[in-house]
């Protein structure tokens, strides 16, 4: 998901150094905010993915997860 957020620096550097408008402020934002809201949605499709594909990550994953919680409990 990082590639259209590269994308978009790229448009946003060559608008600022070559002063050309490739498209409007608002076009700008509002393709910031989607590309932004992109991202945040991978993050929890990346931990069912994770925990899906790899035994060794769920092991892992399951192991931090009861630390913290016994962290919780002593405190």
């Amino acid at each position: 998901m990082e590639v259209p957020l590269s994308v978009l620096l790229l448009l946003v550097i060559v608008e600022n150094t070559f002063y050309v408008d490739l498209f409007s402020d608002a076009t700008r934002d509002t393709a910031a905010l989607f590309v932004n809201c992109c991202i945040a949605i991978t993050y929890p499709l990346n931990l069912f993915i994770y925990c899906t594909m790899s035994e060794r990550f769920r092991h892992m994953f399951c192991e931090l997860c009861s630390r913290l919680v016994n962290l919780v409990r002593r405190n």
